[in-house]
């Protein structure tokens, strides 16, 4: 695979050429050198999924480019200019991945994409995908109110919040995941797109991440 993408800085496309040409690099902890080169890495817990990005163009409603390195089903490393989201479903910044190793054959990767739509205004999707031998599709879908959905999204007030925890050790200040259960947590807003504190709760049962209630936040303030 070659990388041709033009909207990065001198030091970035240093960084995501030797992506593409060193395959180790996806067993390597690259977060410090990244974070000083201004781009995001999120790295799924089983080291099989990573995806670079980083803020490429526009202003308060910047634009990202992403760049993802996989193992493929026959074990081969493989990186592409993109996310492994199917077309039509819309990405930013990928902030955070968490495999849940306990549902299907093959397991499912849960996404936490980010935008930012204003000054005042955030946009965080939640998506599931699983890989198909060498691509990825989208995973189990959203059911809620008698509808499916591919994703779910949250639009709120720029909150400040970010991902405190040191990469693979778990998702804990937006969307929560409960490995128990299997239950996924939504984070609420109000009218004025202000975090409640609620949440919507999506429980797996076989098929579907289905509705199931309300609830408070799983961490303790």
């Amino acid at each position: 695979d070659e990388w041709e993408e033009p909207y990065a800085t001198d030091g970035q496309a240093r960084f995501i050429e030797r992506i593409y040409r060193d395959s180790s690099t996806l067993a390597m902890n690259l977060a410090a050198e990244a974070d000083s080169l201004g781009i995001r890495v999120a790295t799924a817990s089983d080291g099989k999924l990573r995806v670079y990005s980083w803020i490429s163009g526009g202003g308060t409603s910047p634009d990202f480019t992403c760049v993802t390195q996989y193992v493929d089903s026959k074990g081969r490393i493989r990186a592409f200019e993109g996310v492994p989201i199917p077309d039509g479903v819309a990405y930013g910044a990928i902030l955070g991945i968490l495999r849940i190793d306990s549902i299907g054959k093959d397991g499912i990767y849960l996404l936490d994409v980010y935008n930012k739509s204003s000054s005042r205004r955030e946009h965080s999707d939640l998506v599931a995908v699983v890989i198909d031998a060498d691509t990825f599709v989208l995973g189990p879908a959203f059911r809620w109110g008698g509808k499916t959905y591919a994703s779910l999204s949250v639009e709120h007030e720029v909150s400040g919040q970010y991902y405190a925890a040191e990469e693979g050790s778990g998702w804990i200040d937006f969307f929560q995941y409960v490995p128990e259960t299997q239950e996924i947590r939504i984070p609420m807003v109000d009218d004025t797109y202000s975090l409640t504190g609620r949440y919507r709760i999506f429980r797996y049962d076989g098929t579907y991440f289905s509705y199931i209630g309300e609830g408070a936040s799983i961490y303790p303030l």
